[in-house]
């Protein structure tokens, strides 16, 4: 089974490129998805991260976790950031395995993770090879703007919390420019999925 790690920055489109893979039947780990499953309230990590941060990054009315609150203490400090990934990681990766064995069962012969701090957390080392997706980087601000409907400094901000997405490609084996339509990355993704089909 062919492991491939999919990342890219912020407001990049990997939910668009991971789509468009799984539309050609690949399946695909989103590791944000499994992150928000394991900190829904009550289970182990929600626990870590409130014993941690305390309960101003708890929702008074739901219980949840408040995400916005959690990210406004996380997103311009380094060290917090760091304590964050520190109690979360090994349960995604737990998590992550979980799924990769249950897709070797079936017979899967790709699987892709997406993940959007595949280098950061040294993800990579499990991954037979690793795609970045690529937007220029005012496209990448804009959307990141339009998505979370904030100012033009708090996009610039989380986009720079992030590893550089140039460092990011640097370190890919394939990078899919997203920049332009979704045809014309449709028609990338395509030329990446022949590659890893030989």
């Amino acid at each position: 089974m062919k492991i491939v790690g999919l990342t890219g920055g912020i407001g990049c489109g990997k939910t668009t490129v991971a789509g468009i893979f799984a539309a050609s039947q690949i399946p695909i780990i989103d590791l944000d998805a499994l992150y928000h499953s394991l900190i829904k309230k009550g289970t182990p990590t929600f626990n870590k991260i409130v014993n941690h941060f305390g309960k101003e990054v708890v929702n008074s009315e739901t219980g949840e976790l408040n995400r916005e609150a959690l990210g406004k203490i996380v997103f311009n400090d380094a060290v917090k950031r760091k304590k964050l990934n520190a109690l979360t990681h090994a349960d995604v990766f737990k998590a992550m395995f979980k799924r990769l064995a249950h897709h070797f069962i079936r017979g899967d012969q790709i699987v892709i993770i997406d993940a959007p701090l595949l280098f950061e957390t040294g993800m990579q080392r499990f991954m037979n090879c690793v795609i970045a997706v690529y937007v220029t980087p005012e496209i990448q601000l804009q959307r990141v703007m339009q998505r979370d409907k904030v100012a033009r400094e708090v996009a610039d901000s989380k986009i720079k919390s992030q590893m550089p997405l140039d460092e990011k490609c640097a370190r890919a084996d394939y990078v899919v420019d997203n920049s332009d339509t979704l045809a014309a990355t449709e028609a990338r993704v395509y030329k990446v999925y022949k590659k890893l089909n030989e």
